[in-house]
């Protein structure tokens, strides 16, 4: 027996000892701080835990009087996710305090790998309405790590230690004496370093605000099944908190929903101004998302929702095979076998809408407006677009529309719907257009057409001309053009909105801009040389092709709209076939015409003509 481990034993309480009202069971952990004893409680008759303050630490009045005074406060939280505090008391001269006994484990356990994502989110929750009920009185945890939350046999977060773990000190202090110097002399200064804030680490205050930090530590764990900042070493671990960005989360889980990955950014961030400042906040972001129709319940059930055909829409596949990859003008055996992603809200109706996705979106993003829709409705993502795509081949707008219509054409013959809505928006918008114009989709069974901000000219091509003309020759260059793409926004608004959506696409693509660039040049291209006389074009076909065609104009492309209507007026330019009614004009900005309410209000109208 080696001296350390007769030490440890010679410290140890002894089975069935008595501490006051409560006997001890059996030793259950021990940490920086202190031990943990399963007791039982034999005046209520009911199991306990009791927590004692290391002899190290017993031994300093400052310690032994903080210990019980933070024990008290956190007697006084009451809340479904935060363990309670009994009492507190002294044995042999050691401080304890008296908790609920919590038969479970804890949050993250050893190669179990990660947790589905609603999961996550309900976990999440919980973890933040406690954080926030302790704040709300005053207490901070200042130790918020996995180890320190417990999930019983009800699957409910249990969080211990609030307000005890200041005094808490890492378990491998080999490499921690330059920087941390003051872990266990200074309250403002304690916790785990793999879970501490910057302003913790350079030994500034410890608020509320360290715990939204390390609330963002848990949840990225959660989710990627790795720490943000791990280190070989606590000193390269608080190096990197204090220098380095965590990698993105989709390096790690593809299927991240956005705004989970947008949330646990937001309490990472190294200026504790710019977290969540309140951990409320976080709870009720982690709500709206986990009531969101991707997302769906904790236990992923596909029911029905509040209508009678609303319904949570499903992924699911089309995958490619060696007939449809030959057929393409760019061919890689990579995609044989591959898939394209699309989401179905599987109404039993005889309408099919089909729509198509914004520039470098996907699927995931039209989740509550296809749950809002009463008819069949499927929203298909480029091949290579989705955020857990194998292979992210630059294929030609040609390539792209090919693979669309196989897609549409095999879910058409399956549906086989009486009437069938194609739209799109922005670049879908071109998209939809490019489809049912080309001699690809000469033959698509589209019985209406609605465009929703579709290109007007080459001036309104900003997007993607930056798109186009994307530097994919070093990291440096691709950010520089990035930067030059928001310099398009008017309003604070549509700042918000469109750096969101730009997150949303480069946190997917990292520094492959290949895709973006292929696609991009194939919205672009035809309005070089044609500029209006491309929309132009564009009327005049499918106004002799499908019955029913409606172009839903933003505010920005008014100007350039009215200029055309009145070549048409001198020239025709719009052809014999013209209907006033098949320009509708929406005073708004070309953000705001995605918004659910305003597609989902033309689609119905459209949907009426059946």
């Amino acid at each position: 027996m080696n001296k350390e481990n007769s030490n440890k034993r010679a410290n140890d309480i002894p089975e069935d000892s008595a501490v006051d009202q409560y006997r001890i069971i059996e030793k259950i952990g021990e940490g920086g701080m202190g031990s943990v004893y399963k007791a039982e409680d034999t005046v209520l008759k009911r199991p306990v835990a009791l927590k004692f303050l290391s002899p190290v630490y017993s031994r300093d009045s400052d310690h032994r009087e903080r210990f019980l005074r933070e024990a008290r406060a956190a007697a006084r939280l009451s809340h479904p996710n935060i363990v309670s505090v009994h009492g507190v008391g002294e044995y042999n001269d050691l401080p304890y305090c008296a908790m609920a006994f919590i038969e479970g484990k804890i949050l993250i356990q050893p190669g179990e790998g990660v947790l589905p994502i609603g999961k996550i989110i309900d976990y999440g929750i919980q973890i933040a309405d406690g954080i926030a009920a302790a704040h709300e009185k005053g207490i901070t945890h200042r130790d918020l790590k996995p180890a320190n939350i417990l999930i019983d046999r009800n699957d409910t977060i249990n969080i211990v230690d609030f307000g005890l773990a200041v005094f808490s000190e890492p378990e491998n202090r080999d490499d921690t004496e330059t920087t941390l110097t003051r872990l266990t002399t200074d309250s403002a200064f304690a916790g785990t370093v793999g879970y501490m804030a910057p302003e913790q680490l350079q030994g500034g205050e410890s608020g509320p605000q360290v715990d939204i930090f390390a609330m963002g530590v848990v949840l990225y764990e959660l989710t990627c099944g790795t720490h943000p900042f791990a280190g070989s070493s606590p000193a390269e671990t608080a190096a990197r908190i204090l220098r380095d960005e965590p990698a993105a989360i989709t390096q790690h889980r593809p299927d991240a929903p956005y705004d989970l990955m947008r949330i646990v950014g937001r309490c990472l961030k190294k200026d504790k101004s710019r977290r969540f400042q309140n951990a409320r906040d976080i709870r009720n972001e982690l709500l709206d998302l986990k009531e969101s129709a991707l997302i769906g319940s904790v236990d992923d059930s596909r029911g029905s929702k509040s209508g009678e055909n609303e319904r949570v829409p499903e992924e699911k596949k089309f995958v490619l095979t060696a007939e449809i990859v030959r057929k393409l003008k760019t061919k890689s055996p990579r995609m044989v076998g591959d898939r394209m992603l699309y989401l179905d809200n599987e109404v039993s109706t005889d309408i099919l809408v089909v729509y198509l996705h914004p520039w470098g979106g996907s699927h995931r993003h039209t989740a509550e407006f296809l749950a809002g829709l009463p008819y069949r409705s499927i929203a298909p993502t480029l091949y290579g677009f989705d955020n857990s795509s194998p292979n992210r081949l630059p294929l030609t707008l040609e390539d792209q529309s090919a693979l669309m219509c196989e897609l549409f054409s095999q879910i058409h013959d399956r549906i086989r719907p009486q009437f069938t809505i194609l739209t799109g928006f922005s670049a879908g918008a071109d998209h939809a257009l490019h489809m049912v114009t080309s001699e690809t989709g000469a033959g698509m069974p589209v019985d209406a057409l609605l465009s929703f901000g579709c290109n007007t000219s080459f001036d309104s091509c900003f997007l993607s001309s930056k798109f186009a003309e994307l530097e994919g020759s070093s990291p440096e260059g691709l950010l520089d053009d990035i930067k030059s793409i928001g310099t398009s926004t008017e309003t604070i608004s549509e700042w918000l909105k469109f750096h969101e959506y730009m997150v949303d696409i480069f946190s997917k693509f990292g520094d492959n801009a290949d895709p973006l660039r292929a696609f991009g040049k194939g919205i672009v291209e035809p309005f070089k040389d044609n500029d209006w006389r491309q929309f132009a074009s564009w009327y005049r076909n499918v106004m002799e092709r499908i019955a029913h065609v409606r172009f839903v104009i933003d505010s920005d492309d008014t100007d350039k709209i009215n200029e055309i209507l009145e070549r048409h007026l001198d020239s025709n330019v719009l052809g014999d076939n013209f209907r006033e009614d098949t320009i509708v004009r929406e005073d708004i900005s070309h953000i705001e015409l995605s918004r659910v309410d305003i597609m989902q209000r033309h689609i119905n109208e459209m949907a009426e003509k059946f």
